[in-house]
């Protein structure tokens, strides 16, 4: 679709029966000065469309085949890009993405890691930093009875465990049962993400189980809470527990808060989209979170594959690690962001320094 905002036009993605169509259109269409039209579908068509400098940005609400050739040239034209769909990339993609992203001075959005939930979002600062003031030591992410195809839950559930966490995990290990028929590859799967610092997070999904259900279930040193991560109605829940030691000592649970309500995550996210682009704010990205989770899902194969055994993790992905940065005299140099944090300083009288 073609949205018009002030000074931008918002370009939209979209298939005639595409469900999530409807529910973007009324979440952009709500957002003052923006106006909506559909846009074609043609890769070509839409090429020619995204060539015209008065289109600011593409908003995809489906993954073709295509979808990170169509982002990156979506990028390239100089367009900002919300992914709605799910971002089902491989690590190197995502990251090719991002980098461009930055190259071209764009933001890039994704939809996924639970952006736009005003609980999560809560928890999420709660637990954020050194002097976080809940100290996050087990979580736990039960998702069953969705009709999403597994890689699909799994990369979705790993974002926002990820996101809670607010770290890549040491190691990455998973199981999933033995599939002998002809129906396909598993639908269920047990997943692990042990933590350096400690902390431990489990992710179990199910395919097979009637009853869906998506709850997250952070366990901290004070406190437990709990978010139906399925239903942004269902009010956060936070459950202070009361231990006395000794012989008989007793334990109580305390409904702490409860109380706080998501609203619409499609709508906090398209508006967000609306005024980071008419504010000028292209640094807005949870790009390295899809990159991350990718990983993190690529890792989970294989320990699958090889029976559980866990697989080690890079303490720090590449995209975040500084430039090698080379300063001789008042000329600078630096090498693609690949290479290790390094900095070498070379006066322009001869002496070096390191």
């Amino acid at each position: 679709m073609i949205g018009t905002l002030a000074r931008a036009r918002i370009v939209r993605i979209a298939i005639a029966d595409d469900r999530r169509h409807s529910e973007w259109a009324r979440a952009l269409e709500s957002v003052a000065g923006v106006h909506l039209e559909v846009a074609p579908a043609d890769s070509a068509e839409l090429a020619v469309l995204l060539a015209h400098n008065d289109i600011d940005a593409l908003v995809v609400t489906h993954a073709p085949g295509d979808a990170a050739a169509l982002i990156a040239n979506a990028l390239d034209a100089g367009k900002h890009v919300l992914v709605a769909a799910p971002p089902l990339f491989t690590a190197r993609q995502a990251r090719a993405l991002h980098r461009l992203a930055i190259e071209r001075d764009r933001m890039l959005l994704f939809a996924c890691g639970g952006i736009g939930d005003a609980r999560l979002a809560f928890v999420r600062r709660m637990v954020a930093g050194v002097n976080a003031l809940w100290r996050p030591r087990y979580l736990r992410l039960l998702d069953t009875g969705g009709e999403r195809p597994l890689h699909e839950a799994a990369c979705d559930d790993i974002a926002i465990v990820l996101s809670l966490m607010g770290a890549r995990p040491a190691t990455v290990s998973a199981v999933a049962p033995r599939v002998d028929d002809e129906n396909g590859g598993p639908d269920t799967l047990m997943l692990a993400l042990a933590y350096a610092a400690g902390p431990v997070a489990r992710i179990d999904i199910s395919g097979l189980e009637a009853t869906p259900r998506r709850e997250v279930v952070l366990a901290c040193e004070t406190r437990t809470v709990v978010v139906d991560a399925l239903d942004e109605r269902t009010p956060l829940q936070v459950l202070a527990v009361s231990r006395r030691a000794g012989p008989g000592g007793w334990r109580e649970t305390v409904r702490e808060y409860d109380g706080a309500l998501s609203g619409s995550r499609t709508q906090a996210l398209a508006e967000l989209f609306v005024d980071a682009i008419s504010r000028g704010n292209e640094g807005i990205s949870n790009a390295r979170l899809v990159i991350d989770a990718a990983e993190v899902w690529e890792a989970a194969r294989s320990s699958a594959a090889s029976g559980g055994q866990p697989i080690a993790l890079d303490a720090e992905a590449l995209d975040r690690r500084s430039a090698f940065h080379v300063i001789a005299g008042r000329a600078t140099m630096a090498s693609p962001r690949r290479t290790p944090a390094l900095r070498v300083i070379r006066s322009s009288r001869g002496g070096d320094a390191a």
